[in-house]
């Protein structure tokens, strides 16, 4: 009885493990540094220097914008003309600041990808991410409880 309760527990850690930790999001700020993006816990200091980028680049004044909730962003604006710089950025913001609906102070950008998520390293960058591991440790663990008839 005592190894079927252990079990579970043992279970039911592997889902809600990641419940307990802070969000996390992939940092880059540019196309070249985002080819293999950085991680970092999201805080209120990542979230200031989200908007502090933002309002260097968008027209919007975000510098006020703070919460205690944050999301992962991930942004890409380019444009054709050659004498323009694009903006490729990902990491933290604020829950509330409204990333994905600023407008570029160059009115030549466009905006070709935008995401505003808040599950763990949901702004992608191409890896394998912590969730596919519990996921799979988890089924491990059903696997290995099963055959042992525990």
């Amino acid at each position: 009885m005592f190894v079927k309760f252990f079990g579970g527990l043992v279970l039911l850690g592997f889902f809600y493990i990641q419940l307990a930790n802070s969000l996390e999001c992939y940092s880059c700020d540019s196309m070249q540094g985002c080819k293999s993006p950085g991680k970092i816990t999201c805080n209120s200091n990542n979230s200031n220097q989200t908007n502090r980028y933002l309002t260097q680049h968008f027209n919007q004044n975000l510098t006020n914008v703070t919460s205690s909730n944050f999301k992962c962003v991930f942004l890409n604006y380019t444009t054709r003309q050659s004498s323009y710089s694009n903006i490729t950025y990902k990491g933290c913001a604020f829950d509330r600041t409204p990333v994905c609906e600023l407008y570029p102070r160059n009115p030549a950008l466009q905006k070709q990808k935008c995401i505003q998520c808040s599950a763990k390293l949901c702004n992608p960058a191409g890896t394998f991410s912590s969730s596919s591991l519990t996921v799979i440790a988890s089924i491990i663990v059903v696997t290995l409880y099963k055959a042992l008839n525990l």
